[in-house]
């Protein structure tokens, strides 16, 4: 038997009930549950992240053995994406950064419209998605889905020990379509907005879903775990359950897929170390050096509002805002996702690209693809540069006696009247005066004028080497080249409009 490093593999037997199969190279062994695909196959799923020979055994409902030589990965299949530091990595060390969209319900529509959105999203310039396990019951999401995760009792409660094979099957053929496009995608495992039960199951029967999905689908290399949209306004679940729910996750997970959460109002204690990366739903982005700091793990903004025209505030932000967000995320080192809200009043299906997918129509999604043209030319992970009055952040009383020393003495009052300031406002004040400036260490600088509109920007570039430095317009999508040979403290002419960006690489 033969397969691929980085992609999925599986072995099937007729029959039911429970087995495990050993997985084993080099003197390590990888133990992997099966799980029932139908009523009369059992199947057991490995990825093998190793080229050479390994050698299996399976126990339980059947006994077997054997041999299964791994070829090297083939262009494109790098492994599951992994968290490095404050940036993502996938398994074989290519640096990852996403662009992600939100269809929240899209696999419960008819099957014509998922094929019109995967139309859609084929021709964008997005490469994660997130989306929900569990139908949704919000505005613009309150169609009945065809199948459900698991079979019902005569009673009409849902029986977690029994999954819908056409559910998961259908699920599966579709996640499938989104891998191929080389999608990520960022699998919603509960969420608030429910009206079948699903948000308010037992402890027990979270599990035993979870368990399911585990031996089904953790051996695909692109999916990661959301364990919620929106954790903190399920009532019926506690912290406890939570982080019951978290431990599973990484304890039940052979390979080890990134594992967030995803807030309302209170955001996920983020240190845990079962968690890999900061989930956020925020118009802050300010703050992104501030929980970069805190957390050291990758920030991704899955949530900042949606390009629209509904009448809620998170769903009518304009394309230049979105557009905005993208380059505020990014210029600071994080990741960012799209959502499209709009309404066609004269639609009797309320088709929202958000909730149901269908066709895109805003104007952000070509900036985006502009902005990931720019960022795939990055040879690394941009971190924010911290400038300015944010320097007095995170520092030892004797760290800032050393810079206020350093500090002229008639400039060093503004610098001690904020830090006279009460915690919290000081806090507030700092966060206003972020400027959206990354590096990726001394190979570029990434300056994102925002709102400001500069006639002209000093940009402090090492003096050693050279850079080309290009002025970027983010909106009109055009770069031209200011110097081909810049170093030192340069000024850099700009237009004195808004959306604005500079970008300085370093010849080799």
């Amino acid at each position: 038997m033969s397969a691929y490093q980085n992609e999925m593999m599986e072995l099937a037997y007729p029959g039911t009930g429970d087995l495990t199969a050993h997985f084993m190279k080099d003197g390590r062994s990888i133990p992997v549950r099966g799980f029932q695909a139908s009523e009369d196959t059992v199947k057991v799923r490995f990825l093998p992240m190793e080229a050479g020979r390994y050698t299996y055994t399976v126990r339980g409902a059947v006994s077997d053995s054997g041999t299964i030589d791994v070829l090297p990965a083939r262009a494109g299949h790098h492994g599951p994406v992994r968290a490095v530091g404050t940036h993502l990595e996938y398994a074989d060390g290519t640096l990852c950064r996403t662009y992600g969209t939100t269809v929240y319900a899209m696999m419960h529509q008819p099957d014509s419209r998922i094929d019109e959105t995967l139309e859609t999203l084929q021709r964008t310039p997005f490469n994660k998605i997130r989306l929900c396990v569990f139908p949704k019951h919000f505005i613009y999401n309150e169609n009945e889905p065809a199948y459900f995760a698991f079979e019902r009792r005569e009673d009409g409660t849902w029986d977690t020990s029994r999954p819908c094979y056409a559910f998961w099957d259908r699920f599966e053929e579709r996640l499938c379509q989104l891998f191929a496009m080389g999608y990520q995608v960022d699998l919603i495992l509960f969420h608030p907005y429910d009206r079948w039960g699903f948000s308010s199951m037992s402890h027990e029967d979270d599990l035993r879903y979870l368990d399911y999905l585990l031996r089904r689908f953790a051996a695909y290399p692109a999916l990661w775990w959301s364990m919620a949209n929106e954790y903190d306004v399920m009532p019926a679940k506690t912290m406890e359950d939570w982080y019951g729910i978290e431990a599973f996750l990484a304890t039940n997970d052979p390979f080890h897929h990134l594992i967030g959460n995803h807030h309302c109002i209170s955001i996920w204690p983020h240190e845990r170390p079962y968690t890999t990366h900061v989930s956020l739903q925020t118009g802050a982005l300010n703050r992104i050096p501030e929980w970069m700091g805190k957390y050291r793990k990758p920030i991704l903004i899955d949530e900042c509002g949606y390009e629209g025209n509904l009448e809620q505030p998170w769903g009518s932000l304009s394309a230049e805002e979105l557009t905005a967000r993208f380059w505020r995320t990014m210029s600071l080192g994080g990741c960012c996702t799209h959502g499209e809200t709009f309404l066609d009043p004269e639609d009797p299906d309320e088709v929202v690209f958000w909730a149901k997918g269908g066709t895109l129509r805003g104007e952000s999604i070509a900036r985006v693809a502009f902005l990931r043209e720019i960022m795939e030319e990055i040879p690394g992970p941009v971190e924010p540069v911290i400038t300015g009055f944010c320097l007095l952040r995170g520092k030892t009383p004797e760290e800032l006696e050393t810079m206020l020393a350093g500090i002229p003495a008639e400039q060093r009052v503004y610098h001690e009247r904020i830090l006279a300031m009460e915690p919290a406002e000081r806090e507030r004040f700092l966060d206003g005066q972020v400027q959206y400036l990354g590096c990726c260490g001394a190979e570029a600088i990434l300056f994102y004028c925002d709102l400001q509109t500069y006639g002209r920007f000093t940009l402090e570039l090492p003096a050693e080497g050279s850079y080309t430095v290009e002025v970027i317009d983010t909106w009109n999508m055009t770069r031209p080249i200011w110097s081909y040979d810049a170093s030192g403290s340069v000024v850099v002419p700009l237009p004195g409009r808004p959306y604005m960006a500079i970008l300085a690489r370093k010849n080799h």
